[in-house]
């Protein structure tokens, strides 16, 4: 096996390493650290991790179940008055 051949391989599985625990990261990150129920995903976006491996970031919406008051939150980006005193 030629080094190029042998760097290939460790780059696809570093990349490979690093985007299974990221997933694993949001994933656990997911569940609401109050009521322990999944939050929604506002968007995703991209992130690059030691400057080469680009993984998915999740934004997450605030936790239904313990934000009730929280309305606008909710109504995909129409906010409405959320009638917090």
């Amino acid at each position: 096996m030629s080094i190029d051949k042998g760097k290939k391989i460790m780059a696809a599985l570093q990349s490979a390493v690093v985007n299974h625990e990221a997933e694993t990261y949001a994933l656990l990150r997911r569940v609401c650290p109050d009521c322990h129920t999944f939050r929604l995903v506002k968007v995703y976006t991209a992130r690059r991790i030691f400057g080469t491996d680009e993984v998915r970031n999740p934004r997450w919406m605030l936790c239904r179940e313990c934000y009730q008051g929280m309305v606008g939150a909710f109504d995909n980006g129409n906010w409405t008055s959320v009638g917090v005193n």
